[in-house]
């Protein structure tokens, strides 16, 4: 038996689990961002089996976090083949509810850069504005930056790194 969801999205089973109300508007709001018809149904298939997993494990929608998917996956990856949309769909799935206000918003601690950290960042920050290199550039820079930065900062304790924004 199949349970329609909603004209884009189908899965095989009953719906179930903490998120089986939402579960027909994520699918929706994914058709309405674009997606294809198929990768609207693989979405809401991934919805549906992590929200009976949920069930499982007894998690109620109010507590879902990206910790849960993340072991969700693990658990998936283990019995069935993953596909390589499923994080994506997940990540969307837990964005969907946190915009409807089913699961709250992700504390996130600020975080303290150290100086080389620090460093690092006025340097990507001057080749892309001063400079104007290309992303894929910067991303090639930036590596060997930091690991020249360590090397300064921990070979030469008296000098601070504050002096490499100066030398640009």
């Amino acid at each position: 038996m199949k349970c329609i969801v909603n004209a884009l999205g189908v899965i095989s089973d009953t719906l179930e689990g903490p998120l089986a109300a939402y579960i027909g508007s994520f699918s929706k709001s994914v058709s309405d961002q674009g997606y294809t018809l198929d990768s609207v149904n693989k979405q809401t298939r991934i919805a549906a089996f992590f929200s009976r997993w949920l069930k499982q494990k007894a998690i109620r929608s109010r507590n879902v976090s990206t910790e849960h998917a993340t072991r969700f996956l693990q658990y998936r990856a283990r019995r069935h083949r993953p596909y390589l949309g499923d994080p994506a769909a997940l990540r969307r799935l837990i964005e969907f509810l946190r915009s409807q206000n089913v699961i709250p918003a992700q504390n996130i601690a600020p975080t303290v850069l150290t100086p080389v950290e620090r460093c690092v960042q006025l340097f990507e920050q001057y080749l892309r504005e001063e400079r104007a290199l290309a992303r894929a550039t910067i991303i090639n820079y930036v590596p060997f930056i930091r690991d020249f930065s360590r090397i300064v900062s921990a070979t030469d304790k008296s000098r601070s790194l504050a002096f490499w924004p100066a030398m640009l």
